[in-house]
């Protein structure tokens, strides 16, 4: 069972696995989608301050989460 998650039996070279994931990471954090889910995690956090009552543990989760969106493309930028 644990030889199915070892990239190196699925038949490509660890150089396109590694390209593979830095695709992924850079679409997920540097494009559109991390300008869309960064929006959507402020909003969220918004919202749970106003309709909810103040749950202060929403809100702190998802105020950082969008941090983490709106600033990790500069993190990768800065490390690759």
């Amino acid at each position: 069972m644990l030889e199915w998650f070892d990239p190196s039996n699925w038949g490509i070279s660890p150089e396109q696995y590694q390209h593979w994931w830095y695709f992924m990471l850079n679409t997920l954090f540097k494009g559109v989608w991390a300008k869309i889910l960064a929006t959507l995690s402020l909003s969220l956090s918004i919202y749970s301050v106003i309709r909810r009552k103040f749950k202060p543990l929403f809100a702190i989760v998802f105020f950082l989460t969008s941090v983490f969106f709106a600033y990790s493309g500069i993190v990768l930028d800065w490390v690759f």
